[in-house]
């Protein structure tokens, strides 16, 4: 018994080995994993701070427009032009963009819609020019065949239309003078519409709005018939602002393309019984 508690009480000195070494080395392994794992845990709560990531944001933002970085960036991106093909069409980077580009439009939407003005502006014949390519018309009328884009175009007009007034108008304009050149005209349309219409003037001309809208017609005064739609200055005139007026849908029908002086508002209640009358017997 004497001679363990000696061999316990034995000092350190070089060449002995204690006999908790094996111990004290596991337990100091432990707590640097502890401290490593702490650590990652910190780190990792610490960059999902939303001030962290905005500084960081902002950090990257300033430090990618340093002349040596852009040259550096463009450099890599001529070097690597199928990684970033391939990059660019991984669906978790579509959705990720998607949703970045999404709340950057609307957070920023005054300056972008200047700033695409501006350019317009500027730009106006090189706008053409391009607009003009046989290979830019063919892709935007097989991209607008699409099924989905069809969907998406028909959901977003009506949803514009109950909600704006004036593009509701503007639209049913252009449908009607679409329709109208179909049936009258031998030769279609040989020049863009905002040469016929001058649209602000006709919105200006049948403002205010009737309302409900959908109970009230775009009539002309003189018919479309009377014009000859193969002369450009004859379309202009049957499309002035002065010929056109508000109508009650039923008056409107009635009318057909009889040439009627313009009535007042109790001269079309009158006809509107009258021809509710009629209808109902």
């Amino acid at each position: 018994m004497l001679k363990l508690l000696k061999l316990n009480k034995m000092t350190f000195k070089k060449g002995n080995i204690p006999w908790n070494k094996g111990l004290t080395k596991w337990t100091d392994e432990r707590k640097l994993q502890k401290k490593k794992e702490k650590k990652k845990e910190y780190s990792r709560e610490y960059e999902q701070r939303p001030e962290v990531k905005a500084r960081r944001k902002e950090y990257r933002r300033e430090y990618n427009q340093l002349p040596e970085r852009k040259l550096k960036n463009k450099k890599w991106r001529e070097n690597n032009t199928d990684y970033y093909r391939e990059y660019y069409q991984r669906p978790e980077v579509k959705s990720k963009r998607k949703e970045y580009y999404q709340e950057y439009y609307e957070d920023n939407l005054d300056e972008i819609t200047k700033q695409h003005k501006e350019w317009y502006e500027n730009n106006k014949d090189k706008r053409k020019e391009y607009m003009q390519r046989p290979e830019r018309k063919a892709k935007k009328k097989e991209y607008s065949q699409r099924s989905e884009v069809k969907a998406k175009q028909n959901t977003h007009n009506r949803k514009r239309r109950k909600e704006d007034s004036k593009y509701a108008i503007c639209r049913r304009v252009r449908e009607n003078f679409k329709d109208a050149l179909k049936l009258y005209s031998t030769t279609g349309k040989v020049m863009s519409t905002s040469k016929y219409l001058d649209m602000d003037a006709i919105i200006k001309h049948l403002t205010p709005f009737p309302e409900p809208r959908e109970n009230y017609h775009i009539d002309h005064i003189i018919p479309l018939c009377k014009f000859n739609h193969d002369d450009p200055e004859q379309v202009r005139k049957a499309w002035l602002p002065s010929n056109l007026q508000w109508l009650p849908k039923e008056i409107n029908l009635w009318k057909g393309d009889r040439l009627i002086l313009p009535m007042t508002k109790e001269q079309q209640d009158k006809l509107l019984k009258r021809l509710k009358k009629e209808q109902k017997s």
